[in-house]
C-alpha cells in the first residue's frame, strides 16, 4: 500500500496521466473511477471517464466526464438516493489521499465546463467537503447550484456584512453559490445569514460551454479564525471568515474502525461530479447532465493550484471588484468613505410611502426627523404617526448627508406587517433633487421618503 507521503503530489489528484478504472473494492461502490479516488453511488459506466482531445479539456492531454441520466440513482446498505429523490455521478477522494485537516491553511484549484446542465431547481452540488463523521457525514462546505426562485436579491444586499461578502462585486444572475454545512457559524438558515450560503460565484447558464477556473483557499477552521477565500476566473467573489466546522472530530487512525463520533477521514474529504436533488425539479424529466472538471489540484499556495498562473507564470491576478458603496483599498473592499456636512442640517417633516407594481402607493409613516451635523435620526416628539399594520421603525433609522445633499440613510423595516421579513433597507437620492429618496423591500415593494423642510 502507498504512504500518505507518496500520494502528496498534484498528478495524484487530477485526471493526468491516468485510466478510467472500475472500482471493485467493494461491491456497494463499484462503478468508474481513477487511481486516487473511489467511486461513490454512480455504478453506471458512463458516470464517469478519462477522456482526452477532441473531448473538452482544459490544460495538458486529458480531463474528467461526467453524465448523468433519467433514472440514474445508486443504493448502499442503509441509504438509497433512489428513495430520496437524488442522484449523482460522482468521485470521493481516497482516505490516504485527504492533506486537508482542520484549522490548517490549504489551497484547491480545478477547472469546471458545463455542457447541458440547465437551470431547473436541481440543488446540483460542482464540489463539497464532508467531515466523514460515523453515521452522520456532515457536509462542511459546498459550491452549489441554487435554484434562483429560492433567493431574491434583497436578500443578499441586507445579509448580516459580518456573514455575507457583499461588499465583493457579483450579479442577481450568480446561482452558483457557497453553502456552509451543519457545523457553520450560523446553525440556523434564515434572511440574516442568506439561507446560509455566504457568497455568490457565478451563473451556470451564462458560463455554459464555458471553461470556470476556481480556486479556493480555506483553513476548515473550528473557532472564529476559520475562513474562505474563492476566486473564479481570477476575481475574488468569496471572502467569509467565521466557523465552518465547531468541532474537530476524532480520527482513529488509518485502517482503523472508527465508531460513532468519530470521523473516518483523517481530515475535510472532498467530493466532485454532478450531485442534484430532484425534489425541487421544474421540468417532469431529468436531461442528460453532462459536465467536465480538470487540473484538480491542492496545494499549500495559490500559484501551486490556480491553472491561471501555471499556464502563464507572468500571469497577474487582477485587483478584487467591490460592490456599491465600496472601494477597493490596498486590494480589499472597504466602505467608502463619506464626508459628512452639516449644509442641511434641520428639522424636516418626512412622508413614508410604500409602493407595490399596479396599486397606488401607500402612506405607512408621517414622523419629524433631524438632520444635525449631518447625521439623521427621527425627533423623539408626539408628531409621528405609524400604520396600524406595521412594527414602529423609526428607532432604526439612521444614516448621513455629505456636502453635495447625497444621503446614505438606512432603516429596519416590514412595510406589509408587524414582524416577519425585518431587513436593514438602504435609501439613497439627494436633497436637492425634485425626486424622492428611494429604497427597496423586495423585488416588488419600494419605499419612498418625501420630505418638507420646517421652519
Amino acid at each position: 500500500m502507498l504512504s500518505f507521503d507518496s500520494y502528496a503530489s498534484e498528478s495524484n489528484y487530477s485526471s493526468e496521466g491516468k485510466k478510467t478504472l472500475y472500482d471493485q473494492k467493494d461491491s456497494n461502490y463499484s462503478g468508474p473511477t481513477m487511481s486516487g479516488y473511489n467511486n461513490y453511488l454512480s455504478p453506471w459506466k458512463y458516470a464517469f471517464e478519462i477522456v482526452e482531445k477532441p473531448h473538452l479539456v482544459r490544460y495538458g492531454s486529458t480531463s474528467e466526464r461526467y453524465e448523468l441520466r433519467e433514472g440514474d440513482c445508486g443504493n448502499v446498505s442503509g441509504f438509497s438516493d433512489c428513495e430520496e429523490n437524488l442522484a449523482r455521478s460522482e468521485i470521493v477522494l481516497d482516505t490516504l489521499l485527504i492533506q486537508a485537516r482542520y484549522n490548517q491553511d490549504i489551497w484547491y484549484g480545478w477547472s469546471f465546463y458545463n455542457e447541458t446542465i440547465p437551470t431547473i431547481g436541481l440543488y446540483n452540488i460542482i464540489g463539497q467537503w464532508k467531515n466523514g463523521v460515523k453515521n452522520q457525514n456532515d457536509d462542511i462546505l459546498q459550491i452549489r447550484q441554487t435554484p434562483q426562485d429560492s433567493f431574491n436579491p434583497i436578500m443578499w444586499e441586507n445579509c448580516d456584512s459580518t456573514f455575507c461578502s457583499n461588499h465583493l462585486e457579483t450579479k442577481d444572475s450568480y446561482d452558483v453559490t457557497v453553502n456552509l454545512g451543519h457545523g457553520g457559524r450560523y446553525k440556523y438558515k434564515g434572511n440574516a445569514n442568506n439561507w446560509n450560503m455566504p457568497c455568490r460565484l457565478w451563473s451556470m447558464e451564462e458560463n455554459k460551454g464555458k471553461w470556470v477556473d476556481i480556486v479556493i483557499n480555506t483553513n476548515f477552521g473550528s473557532n472564529d479564525d476559520g475562513y474562505v477565500n474563492i476566486w473564479i476566473d481570477g476575481e475574488k467573489r468569496c471572502e467569509y471568515q467565521g466557523v465552518l466546522q465547531d468541532y474537530v472530530p476524532r480520527f482513529p487512525g488509518h485502517n482503523q474502525t472508527a465508531i460513532s463520533g468519530e470521523s473516518e477521514y483523517p481530515g475535510p474529504s472532498h467530493k466532485r461530479g454532478i450531485f442534484i436533488n430532484k425534489n425541487r425539479m421544474t421540468k417532469k424529466t431529468l436531461p442528460t447532465l453532462i459536465a467536465y472538471y480538470d487540473e484538480f489540484r491542492v496545494g499549500k499556495s495559490r500559484k501551486e493550484v490556480d491553472i491561471r498562473m501555471i499556464e502563464d507564470p507572468n500571469y497577474q491576478p487582477p485587483k478584487d471588484k467591490c460592490a456599491k458603496g465600496f472601494i477597493n483599498k490596498n486590494n480589499r473592499c472597504t466602505l467608502d468613505t463619506v464626508e459628512i456636512s452639516n449644509k442641511y442640517d434641520g428639522q424636516y417633516t418626512m412622508y413614508l410611502y410604500r409602493s407595490y407594481p399596479d396599486r397606488n402607493d401607500k402612506n405607512i409613516i408621517n414622523a419629524t426627523i433631524e438632520i444635525k451635523d449631518g447625521l439623521v435620526q427621527a425627533s423623539d416628539d408626539s408628531n409621528r404617526w405609524i400604520h396600524r399594520k406595521i412594527d414602529d421603525p423609526l428607532g432604526s433609522f439612521t444614516g448621513m448627508v455629505d456636502s453635495k445633499g447625497n444621503v446614505y440613510w438606512s432603516m429596519v423595516i416590514n412595510p406589509w406587517e408587524k414582524g416577519g421579513f425585518l431587513p436593514n433597507v438602504t435609501f439613497s437620492g439627494n436633497l436637492n433633487d425634485d425626486g424622492s429618496i428611494t429604497g427597496k423591500y423586495d423585488e416588488g415593494t419600494g419605499l419612498r421618503i418625501e420630505l418638507q423642510k420646517k421652519d
